[in-house]
């Protein structure tokens, strides 16, 4: 259950869960996001989840703050009996790095693990998207076997390449372009969850799931 809801600037609401990446506040959080979505409220532009979050963008001439607060409300007693079937799941081909390779050979010292065990650790799970930000496409995935949580680099690299698989803190994720980063690539892969040229430019979304394949 959500424990705060406020106002977001004139025309946003926020509505917050427990400062936790935990999988049931995703499943409350995502299915909140449909039950609302599927009212297609007037005056509602967007609804946009994150790890314990989610911020509702609205038009004041429509709608109004304390209104959409009412819906919320009642939403959220409906959502509390709905069931909300996973998205689509991607499997994603992924060539990881070599055990030579800085960023993997680090991991490996640090973890205590060999590479062949980094590897069948990170294809096991089935990984949720719980949202897609920082970098458009950037997909933040949960479920990261906490056998490889490591602490971000204190001072990021200049350039991450465009399809680096990484891990870093209690998360892993795609890189979708070339970008300044401080998580720890451990693969790479060709898979583009993004296309600025094609609607809906990001064909993967918030509670879908990616499944790492070895290549």
């Amino acid at each position: 259950m959500w424990v705060d809801i406020k106002p977001f600037g004139e025309a946003a609401l926020l509505i917050e869960w427990p400062q936790v990446i935990d999988k049931s506040i995703f499943s409350e959080i995502s299915t909140l996001c449909s039950t609302i979505g599927s009212q297609k409220i007037r005056g509602v532009v967007d609804i946009v989840p994150a790890y314990a979050s989610l911020t509702i963008f609205f038009a004041p001439e429509l709608i109004t703050y304390d209104k959409l607060v009412q819906i919320i409300n009642f939403s959220t007693i409906e959502s509390e009996n709905t069931f909300t079937e996973s998205g689509q799941v991607w499997e994603i081909p992924v060539s990881y790095c070599h055990e030579i390779e800085h960023d993997m050979a680090f991991l490996m010292e640090y973890s205590g693990l060999s590479h062949r065990e980094i590897i069948e650790i990170h294809t096991l799970p089935t990984y949720d998207v719980y949202f897609i930000g920082f970098l458009p496409g950037f997909l933040y995935l949960g479920g990261l076997d906490e056998r490889l949580y490591i602490p971000r680099k204190k001072a990021p690299d200049l350039k991450i390449s465009a399809g680096s698989v990484a891990v870093g803190g209690v998360q892993t994720g795609i890189y979708p372009q070339d970008s300044p980063g401080g998580w720890y690539v451990i693969g790479y892969t060709d898979f583009k969850a993004i296309d600025l040229y094609s609607p809906p430019f990001c064909k993967v979304k918030a509670g879908d799931q990616v499944k790492f394949i070895q290549i």
